[in-house]
C-alpha cells in the first residue's frame, strides 16, 4: 500500500508549485493593472487638446482663464499637480499638458509611460511678462499634427529717452527658432535650432 502512494508524491508537488506560480503571476498582473488604472484614472478626465495648435502668451492666457472659470484652479507645488489637458494618448505613452505653480502659469508638455512614470518634458511658452519698457519678447510655440513643436522666441531691446519712453529707430532684435519632436518613445528630441538677428 505504501508503495502505491508514492508516485502521487510527485503530482501533488508539481500541482502545488503551478498553483504557486499562477497565483504570483495573477497578482503581478493585478498591479500592474491597478498601476496603470491609477494612472490613467488621474487624467483620463481631461480635455482633449486637437492638433495643430499655435500659442502665444496672450492666446494661452485666454485658455488658461477659461480652464480656471470651468474647474477652478487646483493647487500644488509641482507642475504635475496642475493638469490642463490631454494632448496625446498613445500606446507607448501619455503627452499632458500642464500649468508651472510659477507665477507665469507657463504651459508645460510631459510625456509619461503607460505606467505612469515620467519620459520627458518641456516648456511650450517661458516667462513673458516684463516690465522693462527698454526689452520686450514675442513667443509663438505650434504644434503640428506629426507632433513637431516649433517654438519661436523673439527677443526686442530700445534705447529710451529722457523721458523713460522707447526710441523705435534703436530697436534690436533677436529671434530664435527651434524645433523638437515628440518620438514614438514619448521622448522630445530637439531636431533644430537657429538664430537670427
Amino acid at each position: 500500500m505504501k508503495n502505491c502512494n508514492w508516485p502521487v508524491i510527485p503530482f501533488i508537488l508539481i500541482f502545488l508549485v503551478s498553483c504557486t506560480q499562477n497565483k504570483e503571476r495573477a497578482e503581478s498582473e493585478e498591479n500592474r493593472n491597478a498601476t496603470t488604472m491609477h494612472f490613467t484614472s488621474i487624467y483620463e478626465t481631461l480635455s482633449k487638446i486637437d492638433l495643430p495648435l499655435t500659442w502665444t502668451p496672450e492666446v494661452w492666457s485666454d485658455l488658461y482663464m477659461k480652464h480656471i472659470e470651468k474647474n477652478g484652479i487646483r493647487h500644488g507645488d509641482l507642475t504635475t499637480d496642475r493638469p490642463y489637458g490631454m494632448l496625446v494618448d498613445d500606446e507607448n505613452y501619455k503627452g499632458v499638458i500642464f500649468v508651472s505653480p510659477d507665477a507665469t502659469g507657463s504651459p508645460v508638455l510631459i510625456t509619461f509611460d503607460r505606467n505612469g512614470k515620467e519620459i520627458d518634458g518641456l516648456w511650450l511658452l517661458g516667462d513673458w511678462g516684463n516690465n522693462d519698457p527698454s526689452f520686450g519678447t514675442s513667443e509663438i510655440v505650434t504644434i503640428d499634427k506629426n507632433r513637431i513643436i516649433h517654438m519661436i522666441d523673439s527677443a526686442s531691446s530700445w534705447d529710451l529717452d529722457e523721458t523713460g519712453d522707447r526710441i523705435d529707430s534703436t530697436k534690436k532684435t533677436t529671434v530664435q527658432n527651434e524645433w523638437y519632436q515628440i518620438l514614438k518613445t514619448g521622448a522630445i528630441k530637439k531636431i533644430s535650432r537657429d538664430n537670427s538677428q
